[in-house]
């Protein structure tokens, strides 16, 4: 009787503990079933929720550090899987006061990936940046003011002080992200950027578009690695650029090359400063095929071209020293200065050994007076004004060469100021010329003085016939002549007023007209 009732006993316990394991494993159960629920609801209703209501927050901590409107017109959403993002919808960012668009950038969306890792080690790393259709519009103002510099939290007002000193744009900016826990970032990709440039001072606006680019950054200072496409000036090029970490107390590398179709283009060196007082010290190398453009093979007898030369640029301007350019037998030094502010300006110092223009007919660019007027035209409105000095020690034409051509001129507005010309011609000759290339009426004209000596006067004059120009000469054994006149030439006549000439002593003085047509009408008074 005793041993049934230990035996009871312990069947009666056996059933009581497997009645609570079963108990415990239920609530073990129901635990791990709430607590899937409490992470799936963290994971997945974030999703859901109104983020949009705290974009003012995004937009006041930006307006904080830049003094500038900041609107996020789209959505704001938050989601956490597969991995933690924060996307923005269209955000802009207001231009300076007095800019000419109304908006110095615009994303129409951003989206941040976010390390997992980071947040618990109270890091704040964004794994992937993306940015669709970024534009950035960077100008001066009339006030000369870039828009790119801050009024760290001040408001914008025409009336507010157009001097703004860069320290106490560092010191704002550096404020407003003390608050923020470390930030690094792994990648930025920029998918249809554009950047625009405008009222720089460098005597023309332009764009850079269609930019796909992958950025790789490891903090906001850098250092940065960019590689993608674009399209400068129309032209679609890739680029590959680096910039060391970003610092105002010491230099750090930076490097940029662009590969074209036809063309490419490296620039190499250091910058130091920051802001007004930026600066790159560096180099600058460059190649082109001749077929690049027709009037360039036509120069350089289809050969290639290679340039390298020294470069200084500041927000002030940009100098090229030791310039060197080759194309086969062709080769040019010099230097060039081009100061930017209200008005962009150049000056120019330049030594060409040869100019070529024997292989014009063969590239189907014959020179006719049509063509030529047209091209000193372009040249007319397109030269930057500035100082312009070139030496070419020989010019070889179609019917004979020239040597010593040197030039002296001033570029502004629509016209080109011809300050000295003087090259030798053949017959021992040298002619000088002084006046004004302007466009009137009947196109691109030139109005001066001129002056020709020589010592072969039949020789002069037989290649004046050759090269099929005006002349009142005929071939005789004439030997010294010295001759001048005021001109008038444009594409359809030539005019010689305050005509004189001593052809071997003999005087003749007068006026003289005559046009380019066929049957040309001539009028003569001497």
């Amino acid at each position: 009787m005793q041993g049934n009732a230990k035996a009871w006993g312990r069947l009666c316990g056996w059933g009581l503990r497997r009645r609570g394991e079963k108990v415990l494993r239920s609530i073990w159960s129901y635990a791990g079933l709430a607590l899937a629920l409490i992470v799936a609801a963290i994971l997945i209703v974030p999703g859901f929720l109104d983020w949009s209501r705290y974009a003012g927050l995004i937009e006041a901590q930006a307006e904080a550090v830049t003094g500038r409107d900041v609107t996020i017109s789209g959505d704001v959403r938050i989601s956490l899987l597969p991995t933690p993002k924060l996307t923005l919808g269209r955000m802009t960012i207001a231009n300076a006061p007095g800019a000419s668009a109304p908006h110095m950038a615009e994303i129409e969306s951003m989206t941040a990936e976010l390390s997992v890792g980071s947040l618990f080690r109270g890091d704040l790393n964004i794994s992937r940046l993306s940015m669709k259709k970024p534009l950035l519009w960077l100008e001066e103002t009339p006030e000369g003011r870039g828009n790119w510099l801050f009024q760290n939290g001040q408001s914008e007002s025409p009336d507010a002080e157009a001097t703004v000193q860069e320290s106490e744009t560092d010191s704002a900016v550096r404020d407003a992200l003390d608050v923020l826990p470390p930030l690094t970032i792994g990648e930025i990709e920029i998918e249809e950027g554009q950047i625009g440039l405008r009222n720089l001072g460098i005597g023309t606006d332009f764009e850079i578009t269609s930019i796909n680019a992958l950025v790789g950054a490891t903090s906001l200072n850098g250092p940065y690695k960019a590689k993608g496409t674009g399209l400068f000036v129309g032209e679609q090029a890739e680029f590959l650029a680096t910039l060391g970490e970003v610092s105002s107390e010491k230099a750090y590398p930076a490097n940029v090359s662009l590969t074209f179709k036809d063309a490419e283009a490296a620039f190499s060196g250091i910058v130091t400063g920051r802001g007004s007082d930026i600066r790159f010290d560096g180099a600058v190398s460059a190649s082109a095929a001749a077929d690049l453009a027709p009037a360039l093979g036509a120069l350089t007898a289809g050969q290639p071209v290679a340039l390298s030369a020294g470069v200084v640029a500041t927000p002030g301007g940009i100098t090229m020293r030791e310039i060197e350019a080759e194309a086969g037998a062709v080769s040019l030094t010099g230097g060039i200065v081009a100061t930017a502010g209200p008005s962009f300006t150049v000056e120019t110092d330049a030594v060409l050994n040869r100019l070529d223009f024997t292989g014009f007919d063969t590239a189907g660019l014959p020179l006719t007076v049509t063509s030529v007027a047209n091209a000193i035209r372009a040249t007319i409105e397109q030269a930057p004004a500035g100082a312009y000095r070139l030496k070419v020690e020989d010019v070889r034409l179609p019917s004979n060469r020239l040597s010593n051509l040197e030039l002296l001129a001033e570029a502004g507005g629509d016209t080109i100021s011809v300050k000295s010309l003087s090259v030798q011609l053949p017959g021992e000759a040298e002619a000088e010329a002084e006046g004004a290339l302007s466009i009137g009426g009947e196109g691109a004209y030139f109005s001066g003085d001129v002056s020709v000596r020589g010592n072969k006067t039949s020789e002069l004059v037989s290649w004046l016939n050759a090269g099929a120009l005006p002349h009142i000469f005929s071939a005789q054994p004439l030997e010294k002549i010295a001759a001048k006149a005021s001109v008038f030439l444009t594409p359809a006549r030539v005019s010689l007023d305050k005509l004189f000439v001593d052809l071997d002593g003999g005087l003749i003085s007068g006026q003289l007209a005559t046009s380019f047509e066929d049957r040309p009408q001539v009028e003569v008074s001497l």
